[in-house]
């Protein structure tokens, strides 16, 4: 056991911020959405582990208690074809995108039903572009937020789709809310995860 050593995924913050600026003309109605479309986003590969086939199966039920929303997809995998073919009104599968942080600096929350995870690096960006999530109890996710109330604000039990939307729910219609997992995460990662004090971490375990 002395000889383990963890080390955290990390993230450049600088270039997060300096990618977000970018996207100050950001328009939804290029991606075929409404202006004024309030965007809960999915980003990742579309697979069976990352759960997005279940909940693009059970969008009607969430998006029908939120008539301003819509869910948008990004994203390539094998289930691609299949969630097309599922997606109703207000459900959007897009794709690959390149700018994915851009799309993250413009939703309102990132939502992750993923059945297992190591360390989710799209939890990490969503941090530190101070977007809030909801994400199932898979590995990774306490870490990455650590414990607190707006913790557990943004984790719901492992495959309970019931709280994962009920939490979804609380989260969009209260902005304070928002703003306050949105400023925990970011200082998450700030303290925690950034990319120079992680590789400064392998240059010094190598180095022994």
């Amino acid at each position: 056991a002395d000889k383990l050593v963890t080390i955290p995924n990390g993230i450049d913050l600088q270039y997060v911020e300096q990618t977000i600026q970018t996207t100050s003309d950001w328009s939804w109605a290029e991606f075929g959405l409404p202006d004024d479309a309030r965007v809960l986003l999915f980003a990742g590969r579309l697979h069976p582990q990352k759960g997005i086939e279940e909940l693009v199966n059970r969008a009607g039920g969430l998006l029908s208690t939120l008539p301003q929303h819509h869910l948008v997809v990004i994203g390539n995998g094998p289930l691609e074809s299949r969630l097309k073919e599922l997606a109703i009104d207000r459900v959007h599968i897009l794709g690959w995108q390149a700018n994915v942080l851009g799309w993250m600096a413009h939703a309102e929350v990132l939502l992750l039903p993923a059945v297992y995870e190591g360390m989710p690096n799209v939890l990490l960006e969503a941090m530190a572009v101070r977007l809030p999530f909801v994400a199932f109890d898979v590995d990774g996710v306490k870490q990455l937020l650590g414990q607190s109330e707006w913790a557990e604000k943004q984790i719901a039990p492992r495959a309970d789709f019931g709280e994962f939307f009920r939490l979804t729910r609380e989260m969009v219609r209260d902005p304070a809310l928002r703003a306050t997992c949105a400023a925990t995460n970011y200082g998450r990662v700030e303290k925690y995860f950034q990319l120079k004090h992680r590789l400064a971490d392998y240059a010094a375990l190598y180095g022994k």
